[in-house]
């Protein structure tokens, strides 16, 4: 291949790149800058595990506030860190990210009451306000 050729096929890939940079489709999600775990990670291996495990404690037949607490401190620090390293792309995403953070923080205040219903309520806005919202816009069908 000729000097020429190859100039020509590099500025092609590089135009392709770039076109496939601006039409990102607007439901995509940011990855972070500088860290390693990607959104879809941290997602499927700790976002959706907590949450499943606090609806799974939340409805036990017998209360153990401790793993309760647990898994609700676990989703309020991921409000945070989906937050971080630059990965929000938008509005919905950042109060999305921020119901994480109150609702969640409502829940452990019910916690230290001992307050079940009032804790379940807590959940219910979490999930309604915080995960609904960014799935809504954010999360594919796929």
């Amino acid at each position: 291949m000729s000097g020429r050729s190859l100039a020509v096929l590099t500025g092609c890939v590089a135009f392709v790149i770039g076109l496939g940079a601006l039409i990102e489709p607007a439901t995509a999600y940011k990855d972070g800058e500088t860290r390693e775990a990607t959104t879809h990670q941290l997602m499927e291996g700790l976002v959706a595990p907590q949450c499943g495990a606090l609806k799974k404690a939340l409805d036990a037949e017998e209360t153990d506030w401790d793993a309760i607490a647990l898994h609700a401190a676990l989703i309020n620090e991921c409000g945070y860190i989906l937050m971080a390293d630059k990965r929000c792309p938008d509005g919905d995403w950042a109060d999305g990210a921020k119901a994480l953070q109150t609702y969640s923080a409502a829940l452990l205040e019910k916690v230290e009451d001992e307050d079940l219903d009032g804790a379940k309520t807590a959940f219910g806005e979490l999930t309604s306000n915080g995960c609904a919202v960014c799935h809504k816009a954010h999360k594919s069908d796929d």
